[in-house]
């Protein structure tokens, strides 16, 4: 259920039905019945008032049936999970566990469960995204990733701290030290195009692999909030990203880094910021309590594996030949282009990235989004409508606050300039970061 345009008749035609059964409706469906009526009376129907209206009663029906919780997923989040959900909102909360390939042992007893309750809710541990993904999801009130439950309240994912949450730590603490005007962020295009060793000391690059852009949305607006001797800002950014949400991801990788960005995350008070209210927004915030993680670094642990990370960066190898590197460009843009009909999640990134950019023309600061450079091999196996669609709405984004650049086709960058098929080596981040300032950029 989402704000719509609301109709004159279709409000005289409820208005009816209300007067034929007013009998049977107790007081809070009469506030709901009053606002629908105000709207008539004026002649000027308030979409976002009655939608209001109409949120706040469906929150009370729900609240007075109870919802029926269904989390999917291992057992290692049962802890997190009995912070944050509000026990008076649980009618039933059932959890169903699965084989190591996302297989529930009896799926159809599981559907017919959904189609029974009266309020279904599945909450689900990425992990078991197959799962999921075959649910009739129309049958439930919402379907949310344990991840993003987390990170919207400060819930720490692990009680391991890995190296890289070490190290954003590190990185951060950077700022409030040297009055950082340069500030850089994304995932892993980030991370390895701006190594610290070609930056100026005035420059932080707060990026990790496998970051989502929602992630990146409440890294933003945390620093926009705090740090206000921040002018420049780079958000560099793949050509499948808008496709990508790394938070409904199964696999090892984005699960270890999304465990390392909660635990900094959590410690540093940055949670993902609502410019707009969707319905699971409001019933989020009904019934799931707020809660925020204590998180501790041990000093001389926080050095050492800063320096670990930062070695992972500076070392790497670039691969040995033109054809290992075609073939490892082509592998990885074959498995993006299978993303391309995500069409829910390219429509939800692209409502982040307008929130972003919206948030700078508001800051008066400066954002420079960059597509790094790609291989030729890369960008065929990509494909032209994923390619042509990201440009596309990446331009829609250009204002005199800003600004994009695109490498993505770059003739100067050749397959030696690549740590692999698609990760720039420290040879090609120092020539980008070379064109960068060339083009004006504070690096």
């Amino acid at each position: 259920m989402e704000s719509t345009p609301l109709h004159a008749e279709g409000l005289q035609s409820f208005a009816d039905f209300i007067k034929e059964n007013q009998e049977k409706f107790d007081e809070r469906s009469v506030e709901l019945i009053n606002a629908t009526c105000r709207s008539l009376e004026n002649g000027n129907i308030q979409d976002s008032q009655l939608y209001s209206e109409a949120v706040e009663y469906l929150l009370y029906l729900i609240s007075t049936t109870g919802i029926n919780f269904y989390y999917i997923g291992r057992e290692k989040y049962i802890n997190q999970l009995n912070k944050i959900i509000d026990d008076k909102s649980i009618a039933s909360f059932v959890h169903i566990t699965a084989d190591n390939v996302g297989h529930v042992r009896n799926f159809p007893a599981l559907t017919t469960a959904l189609n029974l309750s009266t309020v279904p809710y599945i909450i689900y541990d990425p992990d078991y995204i197959r799962v999921v993904n075959a649910l009739d999801h129309t049958l439930c009130l919402n379907i949310e990733s344990i991840y993003d439950l987390m990170l919207d309240r400060n819930i720490v994912m692990t009680d391991i701290h890995h190296s890289l949450s070490y190290y954003m730590e590190k990185v951060y603490s950077k700022l409030k030290e040297r009055g950082s005007k340069t500030f850089i962020t994304g995932n892993s295009y980030a991370h390895f195009g701006f190594p610290e060793k070609y930056l100026a000391h005035e420059t932080v690059n707060l990026s990790a692999p496998c970051l989502c852009i929602k992630q990146i949305h409440a890294i933003t607006h945390h620093i926009l909030s705090y740090y206000n001797e921040v002018d420049n800002f780079i958000f560099c950014i793949g050509l499948f990203d808008l496709y990508h949400d790394m938070l409904k991801v199964n696999h090892e990788i984005p699960r270890m880094v999304a465990e390392s960005y909660s635990t900094f995350s959590t410690k540093n008070n940055i949670s993902p910021y609502i410019y707009e209210k969707k319905l699971s927004h409001y019933i989020n915030e009904r019934f799931f309590k707020g809660f925020k993680d204590d998180v501790l670094f041990n000093e001389d642990d926080l050095e050492k594996e800063y320096i670990t990370q930062f070695n992972n960066i500076h070392d790497a190898t670039v691969v040995d030949s033109e054809h290992k590197h075609n073939n490892a460009a082509a592998e990885r843009a074959l498995c993006y282009k299978g993303l391309l009909y995500r069409e829910n999640t390219r429509q939800e990134n692209q409502r982040l990235l307008r929130e972003i950019t919206e948030n700078f023309k508001q800051n008066g600061k400066q954002l420079t989004i960059i597509l790094p450079p790609l291989t030729k091999s890369y960008t065929e196996n990509l494909g032209s409508e994923m390619i042509n669609n990201t440009l596309l709405f990446l331009n829609t984004l250009v204002s005199p606050n800003i600004r994009l650049i695109d490498f993505s086709n770059h003739p100067d960058f050749l397959w030696n300039d690549f740590r692999d098929g698609e990760h720039l080596s420290l040879g090609g981040a120092d020539k980008m970061i070379n064109k960068l300032r060339a083009e004006g950029i504070i690096l």
